[in-house]
């Protein structure tokens, strides 16, 4: 057995803004101005997860509130428990710009911060024992 980190997503509460809203430059680590909007299946059938364009002023993507949880904290599916039914089943899309050029890793702690301020997402870490299977 091998201890997995889990992350618990309850979206059903409203949490304090734990997020630090300061960087470690000064900048602040929102967007700028962002907009999260249905997608439209009838415009992009089948899209399940489109892959995020980042840019050093932003990031614009396509998926489900599950797709913008794995980009933000950088976590496979199988980390994901928990959430509302609509997880999955609801597809957005983010579009979202920064006030100044950011690094890669500044731009995944601004949709941390999106993801919890537009969603309600709060997370909870932990470790598990899950069954795995090892060929030998």
């Amino acid at each position: 057995m091998r201890p997995y980190r889990l992350f618990h997503l309850l979206a059903s509460m409203i949490i304090a803004w734990s997020i630090c809203q300061t960087s470690l430059a000064g900048q602040v680590s929102s967007f700028e101005v962002a907009t999260i909007k249905p997608n439209d299946p009838a415009k992009n059938p089948g899209v399940v997860s489109g892959w995020p364009s980042y840019s050093p002023t932003g990031l614009t993507t396509i998926g489900s509130l599950r797709a913008f949880i794995r980009q933000a904290y950088d976590v496979e599916d199988v980390q994901i428990s928990g959430g509302p039914v609509w997880l999955d089943r609801d597809i957005f899309e983010i579009n979202a710009k920064a006030a100044a050029p950011v690094s890669l890793s500044e731009l995944k702690t601004m949709l941390q911060s999106l993801l919890a301020d537009r969603f309600q997402l709060a997370i909870h870490r932990e470790t598990r024992e899950l069954p795995v299977y090892s060929l030998v």
